[in-house]
């Protein structure tokens, strides 16, 4: 137990009785003292003993203490209070923290007041102190790179223990020197509220013999040992790699490859690299690099020293511990190097900025990468943090920096890599510009109905910086409302709004603003005004029917006029009964879902030959209109009805006849013509000739090949599904033609070798006249076409029935006859009588024949 020491100077007088005062009566006397041995001690601690018998006659109670100090004469003595046994006059003092091997002083004392009177002055020594004892150490789960230590205290020296552990080494023969604090060492972990402690090495040798011993230190600086105990760690299971030579060396990096030759039996856990530049056998306490398990064993090792050699070794780790390959060895080389100029910052805007830069590198660099970095914190901004790249060629760099913040200082460095690393400018700084509130215009509307409108407006200024929300904000009440009031408001924020605005009263005036807001607030635009529309049932026309057959019926309507309002639903309902159906008492209702105000509906699987009441629907929000009601009646099909047969262009051989269908019958004409007998009154396709017309465009033919001067009974006929009819038959008789009549020959003009003919055709035989011209001879007086002697050509009929024709190649001064021809179906007919002339002498020469004579060629 410690207890609180009071110091007396040794310079104070011997408490004296006070009784010795001759001038007062004595009224306190000094005890009678005797100082006793020391009653027990050990290294810090001691109980003194003494006695103090109380003077009878004394009035004064005194203090009774100890003194005790490490010096002869009680200098700098310590007071310790003493404690009196009960009902005894022997007094006992604990004292402690004493000094271990120190020899005290010490004496029994009374005080009272400024005065102390002592006993006899005594004096021990303390037990001195020694090294702590251990148990020999106990050795457990052995392995190939350790085990696990335990040891005990068994005596802490005299003083309380400072450190405890395990010595160890190699142990190579039995000469081997018992391990020390100079040699390796574990510290040692106490167990709670014990004195047995633990350590567990991890990083011995495998296959190895050891020799340890516990040890522990006081804090006199005093260490024991424990008994020395000798054990082995197992065989080493690491595993067994090869590294190949390095590969792509530049000034700061090199490519390295490795293969995990044997795991030994346990798989591998980590693999990667360790280099050293100092280290010849570097290991993964040295320069490191650390591969994924499942990765390729290769890795690209940067951030080396240009033009050095390196040492290299490839690991890999397994439960067992780490193997490491074969050392290979690299060197760096020379670096390239880019020089850049300070960034110039130009064009500020809120949130961007332009920066140029150049660079200078050595001949034969490529740069494989250039830009800025920038940063609002780092004064020297690198390519770890913000950084934006400059794609263009040349030695010239130029970005424009975006999506900064407003109003903000900034630094930026131009930089460059290279083969060997990344180079960078001095720092320049700049500052964005600050934001605004947005400005936005007043909304315009479109759409205006009952419930619901479209607003639309632009945010003509974001103020600089993003916008948080834009919309619309509405009030029926206040010509300036706000977000409290109604709002639409954008999903992603945009500049130019179109926003619907629902859930709104019919014919109701409504304030409208755009808002936007951005980090500086929100603003508001000049107030807008509408006022809703009230809507109505549809308005629609009466229904149409362009198809109408037997089981079915094309109806067609439109809506003239949605009543303001969305239609919902369109059809058509109709009833064999009801003269006015609706929806809800038709017959049918159908549907029509397609999109528009146009209604196409068939109505299918009606009865044939039925009156139907049909009427359109149409529904809105706000109801079902309905057209007025129509009737339709379906067809029964039958076959064609033909009419309006009729016969012209009647020649000898050839007559037209046309006719009409009045109906189809409900079905499509499969084919149509005429037929014809000379014997049947009502010729049919069995029993007449037939001849058949297309089914597009008029219903006529030109009947060929008749005979003249006969009475042909035609009908015209026409087929559908449902079967053969024809109309009322009539008949016509076939007229009789001629050869042409020819007129006389006119001889118009005659030359030498020419002459020029006229004629005219007087009637065309009743046929059409296909060829005319003129047949001449010298020789027969009836030359015709083809014939011996005669010579013919053709000529141009005229509309008047006139032709003309000039000859040449003709004999001067010769006599010929000419005779006009027409042909027609019906032969070749030539002018009466022929034509004759004489052609021109030519100018005879001294030795010229006589002239012929007529008749003589």
């Amino acid at each position: 137990m410690k207890h609180k020491f009071l110091r007396l100077a040794l310079s104070l007088l011997i408490l004296l009785p006070t009784a010795c005062d001759e001038d007062k009566e004595p009224t306190s006397y000094a005890p009678t003292l005797l100082t006793g041995n020391v009653a027990e001690y050990t290294r810090f601690d001691a109980v003194l003993t003494g006695s103090a018998v109380e003077n009878p006659n004394s009035t004064t109670q005194c203090a009774i203490g100890f003194l005790i100090s490490t010096s002869a004469s009680l200098a700098d003595a310590q007071t310790v209070e003493a404690t009196a046994a009960s009902g005894s006059n022997q007094y006992t003092a604990q004292v402690s923290e004493l000094t271990p091997g120190t020899k005290y002083y010490y004496c029994i004392y009374a005080g009272s007041g400024s005065h102390i009177v002592k006993g006899e002055i005594m004096d021990f020594s303390t037990l001195v102190s020694e090294p702590p004892t251990l148990t020999v150490t106990t050795v457990s789960n052995a392995n190939e790179k350790g085990a696990t230590f335990n040891a005990e205290i068994t005596d802490n020296g005299g003083y309380e223990i400072t450190e405890q552990g395990f010595a160890f080494k190699v142990y190579d023969s039995e000469s081997t020197p018992e391990p020390t604090t100079y040699d390796h060492t574990l510290p040692g972990t106490l167990k709670e509220d014990s004195k047995i402690f633990e350590a567990t090495a991890n990083t011995l040798q495998a296959n190895t013999r050891y020799i340890i011993r516990a040890y522990a230190t006081n804090k006199q600086q005093k260490t024991g040992y424990g008994e020395s105990y000798i054990f082995s760690t197992e065989e080493l299971k690491i595993p067994s790699l090869i590294c190949d030579a390095a590969t792509a060396l530049t000034a700061y990096t090199a490519t390295v490859t490795a293969q995990v030759t044997k795991d030994n039996g346990f798989p591998v856990t980590r693999k990667g690299f360790c280099y050293s530049a100092e280290n010849h056998n570097p290991t993964i306490d040295n320069l490191l690099i650390e591969l994924e398990d499942k990765a390729a064993f290769k890795a690209v090792i940067d951030q080396l020293n240009e033009g050095t050699t390196y040492y290299l070794r490839a690991f890999a780790e397994n439960e067992k511990g780490i193997g490491y390959s074969p050392i290979i060895s690299f060197a760096t080389t020379t670096v390239q190097k880019a020089i850049l100029q300070v960034p110039v910052a130009a064009n500020a805007q809120y949130t961007e900025i332009t920066l140029t830069s150049s660079l200078t590198v050595p001949s034969g660099t490529e740069i494989l990468e250039k830009g800025f970095c920038y940063s609002k914190f780092s004064t020297k901004p690198q390519t770890d943090g913000e950084h934006t790249t400059d794609k263009s060629a040349g030695n010239e760099l130029q970005v424009t920096l975006t999506g900064l913040e407003e109003g903000t200082r900034y630094y930026a460095t131009a930089y460059a890599v290279t083969r060997d690393g990344t180079f960078y400018s001095t720092a320049v700084q700049f500052n964005t510009l600050s934001t605004e509130k947005p400005v936005s215009n007043a909304p315009t509307f479109e759409g205006i109905g009952e419930n619901e409108v479209t607003a639309k407006a632009n945010i003509t200024s974001d103020g600089g910086t993003t916008l948080l929300r834009t919309g619309f904000c509405w009030s029926d009440a206040l010509t300036a409302p706000t977000t409290n009031d109604q709002v639409w408001e954008s999903s992603n924020h945009s500049q130019t709004l179109s926003g619907k605005l629902t859930g709104l009263k019919a014919g109701t005036k409504y304030y409208v603003r755009t808002f936007a807001e951005n980090k500086n607030g929100i603003a508001y635009s000049e107030t807008a005004e509408f006022t809703t529309t009230q809507t109505y049932t549809p308005t629609l026309s009466n229904p149409e029917f362009p198809e109408i057959y037997e089981t079915s019926a094309r109806i067609t309507a439109s809506i003239t006029d949605d009543g303001g309002s969305a239609i919902l639903e369109k059809g058509v309902c109709y009833s064999k009964t009801v003269l006015t159906p609706t929806v809800e008492d038709a017959d049918k209702t159908l549907k029509d879902e397609n999109t528009g105000n146009g209604i196409n509906i068939t109505l299918t699987n009606l009865e044939k030959g039925t009156k139907y009441y049909v009427r359109i629907y149409a529904r809105n929000k706000n109801g079902v209109s309905y057209s007025s009601a129509r009737e339709v009646t379906t067809s029964k099909n039958m076959p064609p009805e033909v009419a309006e047969l009729s016969i012209s262009d009647i020649g000898d051989d050839t007559a037209k006849a046309s006719a009409s269908i009045v109906s189809n019958g409900g079905l499509e004409i499969t084919k149509r013509g005429f037929v014809w007998s000379t014997g049947n009154a009502s010729p049919t396709l069995e029993e007449g000739t037939d001849i058949g017309v297309t089914l597009t465009g008029n219903f006529e033919a030109k009947i060929n090949g008749l005979q003249p001067a006969t009475r042909y009974y035609i009908r015209a006929y026409a087929i559908n599904k449902a079967g053969t009819s024809y109309s009322t038959p009539t008949y016509f008789v076939t007229g009789i033609t001629y050869t042409p009549s020819v007129g006389q020959v006119s001889i118009d003009e005659t030359k030498i070798r020419t002459a020029t003919f006229s004629a005219s055709i007087s009637y065309n035989g009743g046929a059409e006249v296909s060829e005319v011209g003129f047949c001449w001879s010298n020789s027969t007086s009836e030359p015709i076409i083809e014939g011996q002697g005669s010579k013919f050509a053709k000529a141009t009929l005229n509309s008047d029935g006139t032709f003309k024709l000039t000859v040449s190649n003709l004999n001067s001064y010769t006599y010929y006859y000419v005779r006009a021809y027409a042909i027609n179906k019906n032969g070749v007919a030539y002018s009466a009588g022929a034509a004759t002339f004489t052609t021109e002498r030519d100018e005879p020469g001294g030795d010229d024949n006589q002239p012929p004579k007529p008749g003589v060629e």
